[in-house]
């Protein structure tokens, strides 16, 4: 929950803990609680996101907690500012990170800390280098690297060298996003009248990811999920009574409610979707 820079619109911005708008502690996952959440939910999902809120370098365990996922057979992707001043890059590689989106919107100091307040660019960079050396030493294409550049009006002109600076770094994709507003927290960052796109730096990054999912690092927890598959979901809706409260399927149902589920640092679960997935399993 955790987060090292203090962006405008963010639960970690000074205005926002000034007047303790977010219900939002700090602190850092811990291994043994994504163990437990993994142990119940893990055997059937298949996706982890590592980011919410919080910056996921800023916990030393993440490549632990990447590759637990990874025994799962899960997809494993996180969003990072990258600005953290010790990055384990080969630690980060072989965790078995499948896709990083890095979050930096300029290509130079002034502009770029307008919005990313307390980052360094050049950390930025230096990290972003480590981390495709470490890859290209390692003879691994994955994480995909994807530069999300969030197109404000302040920044807006630095589009095209940031593009350069992707190539030439090393990232496989380069996005230009339209960002949520966030006038209510600083009325001078305003987003641009900038249509977002997309450009495929690597046009092969896909195929790198597929190659990547049947390849967890750490081997296949195969007695957990064959553990979870030998009992049928009949019974287990029998078991747990459930099917009691199951609701008729209808057109309007919010899909990601039955989709997903999120914990954050400290444990807290979006009850909602616990229910709607447990209902459903």
């Amino acid at each position: 929950n955790f987060c090292n820079l203090a962006c405008p619109g963010c639960v970690h911005s000074a205005h926002s803990q000034e007047l303790r708008i977010f219900d939002w502690e700090k602190g850092l996952m811990p291994e043994n609680r994504v163990a437990a959440l993994f142990q119940t939910h893990a055997p059937y999902a298949i996706q982890t996101i590592f980011s919410n809120y919080g910056e996921p370098l800023m916990n030393p365990d993440t490549p632990k907690l990447i590759r637990l996922a990874k025994s799962y057979l899960m997809f494993a992707m996180l969003s990072t500012n990258m600005t953290a001043s010790r990055f384990d890059a080969e630690a980060m590689v072989l965790s078995g990170l499948d896709y990083m989106v890095l979050s930096i919107d300029g290509a130079t100091q002034p502009v770029y800390e307008k919005f990313r307040r307390k980052g360094n660019i050049q950390v930025v960079f230096r990290n972003l280098r480590m981390l495709v050396e470490a890859k290209r030493r390692l003879g691994r294409q994955t994480p995909v690297v994807d530069w999300h550049f969030l197109a404000f009006e302040h920044n807006a002109h630095e589009i095209p060298q940031a593009l350069e600076l992707a190539r030439q770094l090393g990232a496989n994709r380069f996005e230009v996003l339209t960002p949520f507003d966030v006038s209510w927290d600083d009325p001078a960052i305003r987003p641009a009248a900038v249509k977002p796109f997309a450009v495929e730096i690597d046009p092969h990054h896909e195929a790198a990811m597929a190659g990547n999912l049947n390849s967890p690092p750490g081997g296949l927890d195969r007695i957990a999920i064959e553990r979870e598959f030998e009992v049928r979901w009949a019974e287990r809706a029998a078991r747990t009574e459930l099917h009691d409260r199951w609701d008729p399927p209808s057109r309007m149902t919010c899909h990601w409610l039955y989709k997903s589920m999120s914990m954050d640092a400290r444990g807290r679960v979006d009850r909602k979707s616990t229910r709607l997935n447990s209902s459903h399993a």
